[in-house]
């Protein structure tokens, strides 16, 4: 989950914020994405390259699923996108 709350004299409306920011679960596709992902700083420019997924698992005899999210419109528990990543730019550095 994340949170936010608009600074005090915000001309955006809270319609608007939600219509443009997402919470994203990401699965780096190989180590040099995950070291790339971990390089990620406040004010870099980031792109982000992948697929969305659904994730099916099976821990310690206890199976699971976590579904993706496929509209930009929802809130709440379940809006999230998951990302199975193949390629990362940050700034102007690329990895795969």
């Amino acid at each position: 989950r994340y949170f936010f709350r608009p600074r005090r004299g915000s001309q955006l409306s809270l319609a608007r914020i939600f219509l443009n920011s997402a919470n994203h679960h990401i699965i780096p596709a190989n180590e040099n994405i995950r070291k790339g992902l971990s390089s990620v700083r406040t004010d870099d420019r980031v792109e982000l390259e992948g697929l969305l997924v659904d994730v099916y698992a099976n821990v310690k005899g206890n199976t699971f699923n976590w579904n993706t999210s496929l509209v930009r419109n929802d809130r709440g528990d379940g809006s999230c996108e998951i990302i199975y990543l193949k390629k990362l730019k940050v700034n102007y550095r690329v990895y795969k």
